[in-house]
């Protein structure tokens, strides 16, 4: 069983009601908070794509691209369109599109500076929440650990992708 604890950013992995580990985690802030839920693991993503939200790709990330289109390079996020095909971003009038207004999916290439890191623990859920690894492990130094969009950011993933996949017991848990 995997129990996410929202409050005390926690993350405590139990087999057969034995305490495996216990690990910092990185949840959602205020605005975006982390939903409770209960569920079980059912995909582990090595390497993943990050696939933008529509909320955040039209109200944080729109606004930078339309001030200057270089951040979708440093970022290494291609532009989609309806049937996923890469556009190129050059192409697209980015400052004649809006949160009504926006037929695109970023994603964000695998690698070093994807968001997600290199491990994402998929689990059936209304929320699209995941645990996953991330680029900012800074934040796990942190005491205050609410800066992600919902999703829960896992301090050890390599750790944590051993214990499930060594495990019959895939239970998630978040409250």
């Amino acid at each position: 069983i995997i129990l996410v604890n929202i409050p005390s950013a926690t993350l405590q992995v139990f087999d057969h009601g034995k305490k495996q580990v216990t690990m910092k985690v990185v949840v959602g802030k205020k605005r975006t908070p982390t939903s409770t839920l209960l569920s079980s693991l059912n995909q582990l993503t090595v390497n993943p794509y990050w696939y933008v939200t529509r909320n955040i790709a039209t109200r944080e990330m729109l606004p930078r691209i339309i001030k200057n289109a270089g951040y979708l390079k440093r970022n290494s996020i291609r532009v989609l369109d309806s049937t996923h095909k890469v556009v190129d971003p050059a192409s697209v009038n980015w400052s004649g599109l809006s949160r009504g207004n926006f037929p695109y999916t970023l994603r964000q290439n695998s690698g070093n500076a994807n968001s997600l890191g290199s491990l994402k623990f998929q689990f059936n859920n209304p929320y699209f929440l995941y645990l996953h690894d991330t680029d900012s492990k800074h934040l796990f130094a942190k005491e205050n650990r609410f800066f992600s969009h919902g999703c829960v950011r896992v301090e050890k993933p390599l750790e944590l992708a051993s214990l499930v996949l060594n495990t019959k017991q895939d239970l998630i848990k978040a409250d």
